[in-house]
């Protein structure tokens, strides 16, 4: 189980025997890597390559504190950001959780007051989301309620003022009515016919308005 060296970065190892218990591992496959301890105690991550034009075994030998120095400085530099990111995620998830929250609640507000009866309020839109449309909706709706609502108040309105013109066109006829029925009396008491030939006759007129 041992190999002659060929060629080693120190010169007292050339012509040497190369040993180790992955020997046949490392012959039965054309190229890979393993880690092990050397003599010295040191452990070490090998890499081989098997050429078959020259049958001679590549090795690569490096100490594993080494080789993983790299990967154990972005490992703690990952850690690091990870922990200089948890706060700055925290922060940024209240910023927008209160983006897309504040226009809800305010949109409640909205809703309390449309429920009281105030019909002036409006929704802010900031946004072309969903709560943008959901906000443009709102205020949509709220228009056409305080629309229907002038409508329905300027219709009550004009039959109110319809009925009262009606009224008085009643009650005019009818108070004239009476106000010549009294003169045809006080006529007749004091002799002066032709006053209450002509008293009576308007009598007539205002009683056909007033049945009329």
């Amino acid at each position: 189980d041992t190999k002659k060296i060929i060629y080693h970065t120190e010169e007292n190892q050339i012509s040497g025997q190369y040993h180790s218990r992955y020997l046949n591992y490392l012959f039965e496959n054309a190229s890979g890597n393993f880690e092990e301890e050397s003599y010295e105690g040191v452990r070490e991550m090998v890499t081989y390559i098997n050429s078959p034009e020259t049958e001679w075994t590549i090795l690569y030998m490096i100490p594993t504190n080494i080789a993983y120095k790299e990967i154990n400085n972005l490992t703690n530099l990952l850690k690091s950001v990870m922990i200089l990111s948890v706060p700055v995620a925290l922060i940024l998830s209240v910023i927008v959780s209160g983006s897309l929250t504040k226009p809800i609640f305010e949109l409640g507000e909205n809703i309390e007051k449309v429920k009281q009866g105030n019909f002036d309020v409006r929704a802010e839109v900031d946004s072309l989301d969903e709560i943008g449309n959901l906000a443009r909706g709102f205020n949509s709706m709220v228009e056409h309620i305080r629309s229907l609502i002038d409508e329905v108040y300027q219709t009550e309105l004009n039959r109110k003022e319809a009925e009262l013109g009606a009224l008085q066109m009643q009650i005019n006829p009818h108070f004239l009515y009476n106000t010549f029925q009294i003169m045809d009396i006080m006529a007749e008491e004091k002799g002066v016919y032709e006053i209450s030939d002509a008293c009576q006759a308007l009598s007539r007129v205002f009683r056909y308005s007033v049945r009329k």
